[in-house]
C-alpha cells in the first residue's frame, strides 16, 4: 500500500488520506454533520424541558449557576477523559489524582494569596507530570491503558492517604471566593465551562488536535504520514492528569473539605460522559464538546429521577441503561457513516 497523502482541507494539513477502512476522519467526505452526533444534544435539550415543566420555577438565572457549580467537577474530568479516549485509550487514573490533589488543597492551601498562587501551580504541575507518566508507560514501554493507569490509581491513592488519612481539610476562603466569582452576572463555573469548549474548538484545528484524531483512528497510518505517536499520547494523557488535577481542585470548593478517595466515585462517570456524549472509546470520533454534553446529561438524568420522587439508589442503573444506549446509539451511527462513504 503506497504511503497516504496529505488532506488539504484538513485541520493542521495532517489527516491522512487513505483507503476508505483505514479512513481517520471523524466523517465521511461529503457528509458535513453526522445526525447520529445530534442526539446528546437532543437527548439534553429533553431532559431540561421536562424538568422545567415538572417544576417551572427552575426557570432562572439562579438554578443556571447552581447546575454549572454542581456540573464543574464531572466537567473538568470528563475534558480531561476525552484527550485519553481519543488515542484509544483510557486513564482510570483520574481517580487517584483527583484524590490527591483534593487532599493537598485541603490540607496546604491557606489565606496567603501566594500560598494560593503556589499550591495552584503545585497542583496543576502534579497533574501534568503524573499524566505524562501515564502516557509514557503507555507509548514508549508500550503497557495497556488500562492496566497502567489502573496501576497509577493505586500509587496516587497511596499519595493522597499520605497526605490525608481520613477526611478533613478546609477550603481557603479567598480561593472559594475568587473560583465562585461572577463577572457580568454569569458565574465563574458557567465562564469556566465556556471557555472549555471555546479552547477545545481552537485545539481541535490545530497540528496537535488533528494528530490526536489520526492517532486514535488509525495510529499505523497517522504514524506514516508524519505523526508522532508516543509525543501525541504523552501530551494526551498529560492534559488529562491536568484536568483530573483541576477536578480535584475544584471539588475543594465544592465541597469544603478533602478526602483520600474523593476521586473514586468519579472515575466511572467520567467514561461515562464521555460515552454518552458521543465520544467513541474505540478512539478518533467525538470531542469535549460532547463530553460537556454528556457530563451535563448525567446531571440532569440525577435531577429528573429527584423530581420524579424515583429513589436514588435506582440512579446508576438508569445511567447505565443511558449508557448502554449511547453506546449502540454511537456504534449503529457509525456504521451508517461508513455505509453512505462507500456509495
Amino acid at each position: 500500500m503506497s504511503a497516504p497523502t496529505i488532506h488539504p482541507d484538513s485541520p493542521g494539513n495532517l489527516a491522512p488520506t487513505v483507503p476508505t477502512r483505514f479512513r481517520s476522519q471523524r466523517y465521511p467526505e461529503g457528509l458535513r454533520i453526522n445526525p447520529f452526533d445530534l442526539v446528546p444534544f437532543i437527548l439534553l435539550i429533553g431532559l431540561i424541558v421536562v424538568i422545567l415543566l415538572i417544576d417551572p420555577r427552575l426557570a432562572n438565572l439562579g438554578t443556571v449557576e447552581t447546575k454549572a457549580n454542581a456540573a464543574l467537577t464531572l466537567v473538568l474530568i470528563a475534558t480531561g477523559q476525552t484527550f485519553a479516549i481519543l488515542t484509544g485509550g483510557i486513564d482510570l487514573s483520574v481517580g487517584g489524582m483527583i484524590s490527591l490533589t483534593n487532599s493537598l488543597a485541603a490540607t496546604q492551601m491557606t489565606s496567603d494569596p501566594l500560598n494560593i498562587i503556589f499550591w495552584v501551580i503545585t497542583i496543576a504541575a502534579i497533574g501534568l507530570i503524573g499524566g505524562a507518566i501515564n502516557g509514557f508507560v503507555i507509548a514508549v514501554m508500550r503497557v495497556t491503558p488500562f492496566i497502567a493507569t489502573l496501576a497509577t490509581w493505586s500509587v496516587w491513592s497511596g499519595m493522597a492517604l499520605l497526605v490525608l488519612e481520613s477526611d478533613g481539610g478546609k477550603i481557603s476562603p479567598p480561593f472559594k471566593e475568587a473560583v465562585r466569582t461572577s463577572i457580568f452576572g454569569i458565574p465563574g463555573s458557567l465562564i469556566i465551562i465556556l471557555v472549555l469548549v471555546g479552547l477545545w474548538l481552537l485545539f481541535k484545528r490545530t497540528r496537535m488536535g488533528t494528530r490526536l484524531y489520526a492517532i486514535g483512528s488509525n495510529e499505523k497510518s497517522a504514524i506514516l504520514s508524519g505523526a508522532s505517536a508516543v509525543r501525541t499520547k504523552i501530551l494526551a494523557y498529560a492534559l488529562c492528569g491536568f484536568f483530573a488535577a483541576m477536578a480535584g481542585l475544584y471539588r475543594t470548593v465544592q465541597v469544603g473539605s478533602g478526602s483520600p478517595v474523593a476521586g473514586d466515585g468519579l472515575i466511572l462517570p467520567s467514561v461515562a460522559a464521555v460515552v454518552i456524549g458521543g465520544t467513541s472509546l474505540a478512539g478518533g470520533r467525538g470531542g469535549v464538546e460532547l463530553s460537556i454534553v454528556g457530563a451535563l446529561i448525567m446531571l440532569f438524568i440525577n435531577d429528573l429521577i429527584f423530581f420524579a420522587g424515583v429513589r436514588t439508589f435506582y440512579t446508576p442503573m438508569v445511567q447505565g441503561v443511558f449508557l448502554i444506549l449511547a453506546v449502540a446509539i454511537n456504534a449503529y451511527g457509525y456504521r451508517q457513516s461508513l455505509k453512505r462513504a462507500r456509495e
